[in-house]
């Protein structure tokens, strides 16, 4: 399953519109959009990422679906297929170690 897929999974089943997850994530409506329609997949570890688990937590309790978890939702989207997690002091070591192979300034 994709994030898109998935999300919009989530958003069905808390019955919460884009607007109002976008007002309880932080996260902007055409950020949302995106996510939504699968043009972008947020960052594992981001700002982003954690509130959009978090609000979709939130609301499954507003909606009395307390057995459903920030961790779980995390857990269910970095299982996505399009979710690449990166690991970002990695490739600033690496690309370090290239600039100075390449001894650019």
């Amino acid at each position: 399953m994709k994030f898109c897929e998935k999300l919009n999974e989530y958003t069905v089943m808390i019955s919460y519109t884009a607007k109002e997850l976008s007002n309880l994530s932080g996260i902007s409506p055409a950020s949302l959009s995106r996510y939504k329609n699968g043009e972008r997949v947020p960052v594992l570890g981001s700002k982003a990422f954690d509130n959009l688990c978090s609000a979709i937590a939130q609301a499954a309790e507003n909606r009395g679906l307390s057995d459903i978890t920030a961790w779980q939702i995390r857990e269910s989207f970095i299982a996505c297929e399009d979710f690449v997690s990166t690991d970002k002091e990695l490739l600033r070591r690496n690309f370090n170690t290239l600039i100075s192979a390449l001894n650019i300034n």
